[in-house]
């Protein structure tokens, strides 16, 4: 697997009618911390499962998401051990690659410049 599921920006993508941004804070520790994170900023349902197949079902799904462009930015990689940090970017690049030109929504992960040797680590 390669990284061409993602982007390396500058700086955050802003927010505007057709894009939602879920711009994620940094030094987060753990995966209990990193799924509230994501969960809090894509404002998941309830029935979220808090767990990898859990978040893998809400991603192919952003049904609650207005926006058609849903963008997942990290201000840094979370700090998991290498097994959860290797799912967990496997996890985001098959999810964006699940969403299709002609569906509801396009799922963009991104992260800043100069992290393009690290995500490419745990893949």
């Amino acid at each position: 697997m390669t990284n061409k599921s993602f982007m390396f920006l500058d700086s955050v993508i802003e927010d505007d009618e057709s894009r939602y941004v879920a711009a994620l804070r940094e030094k987060m520790d753990s995966k209990d911390m990193l799924l509230g994170e994501l969960s809090g900023k894509l404002k998941m349902p309830k029935y979220f499962g808090n767990n990898w197949d859990g978040l893998y079902d809400m991603l192919c799904d952003l049904s609650w998401i207005k926006e058609r462009v849903v963008v997942i930015f990290h201000a840094d990689l979370p700090r998991l051990p290498p097994i959860d940090m290797s799912s967990y970017l496997r996890l985001l690049a098959e999810s964006a690659e699940n969403w299709k030109p002609h569906e509801n929504h396009e799922l963009i992960i991104a992260f800043p410049k100069g992290y393009e040797v690290a995500v490419a680590s745990y893949l």
